[in-house]
């Protein structure tokens, strides 16, 4: 029965949960300088700066694995646990809600839906995220290098977090995951970029400082992850970054009662701020 699933099944399920693959991935990434108080702000509980002032864009392409084909979008920011150094994934963004509920319910990446475009060659590639009217992240890279990575290990820090059922406050003391990504890129191609952010009131992407272009990546590889809990945080503490994940609720509740029900791409729901394109 679909519905209930058997013990057979439950194992079948369990051992793609377990062993997480992704499938012939294409992934570029554009590393950026910041400001150092922002990201003191949007960093939660049980997280640090790492003191380089480095946030990545990242666009990427998937054809299959776990959670199937999907094509997808971040934002993250260099940041420490204790001595573990990784990235903190400020927004992500996914063209496949199978894609969007594997990573939210399991490793809880702050995962949303958006239509996302990516495209690749040799020498150069980029894509672009759009989502509530505005084009949320936009790439264009040009690569002029090829290096030789046998493998590498990229270390991702989320919070597996919900909401009260009431509505008032977290449901329990949110859970800090760290999540280790093995890749062996079969290409690694390094170049520039340029990138533009633009943001809504439900994604503020045009917050965020850019100060300075860093460096871009090209890398195509399978990746392979493993996730755990590290340790709770307070719910208390969590509450404002819950918040930020999520859309802002309350444009649809005063947008209603100033008798302007808010439509897919009406304006008062999906306000544009600081958009240079849009779709």
């Amino acid at each position: 029965m679909g519905f209930v699933k058997t013990r057979e099944e439950i194992a079948r399920i369990a051992a793609s949960l377990t062993d997480v693959q992704f499938r012939g991935g294409e992934y570029i990434g554009v590393d950026f300088e910041s400001d150092p108080a922002f990201i003191e702000a949007v960093l939660p509980p049980g997280l640090e700066p790492r003191g380089n002032q480095i946030l990545s864009a990242m666009v990427c392409r998937f054809q299959g694995g776990s959670a199937g084909p999907f094509t997808g979008g971040a934002i993250y920011v260099a940041a420490r646990h204790g001595n573990i150094e990784g990235k903190y994934t400020l927004a992500m963004y996914m063209n496949s809600d199978n894609a969007m509920l594997f990573g939210r319910d399991i490793f809880g990446e702050p995962k949303k839906l958006a239509y996302v475009e990516f495209d690749a060659s040799r020498e150069k590639g980029g894509g672009h995220v759009d989502r509530g009217g505005a084009r949320l992240i936009e790439i264009d890279a040009r690569f002029d290098a090829d290096f030789s990575l046998d493998s590498a290990v990229d270390i991702d820090f989320n919070y597996k977090a919900s909401l009260a059922a009431d509505g008032n406050g977290m449901a329990a003391d949110p859970l800090l995951t760290v999540s280790e990504l093995h890749l062996a890129p079969t290409i690694f191609r390094t170049g520039m970029a340029t990138l533009k952010l633009n943001g809504t009131i439900h994604d503020p992407l045009h917050e965020i400082p850019v100060k300075r272009i860093v460096g871009a990546q090209y890398i195509a590889s399978d990746f392979q992850a493993r996730c755990r809990v590290s340790t709770a945080v307070p719910a208390d503490e969590f509450l404002p970054y819950a918040y930020g994940r999520m859309p802002d609720w309350s444009v649809f509740t005063d947008a209603w009662e100033a008798g302007k029900p808010a439509a897919v791409g009406d304006p008062v729901a999906n306000r544009l701020i600081g958009a240079e394109s849009v779709r």
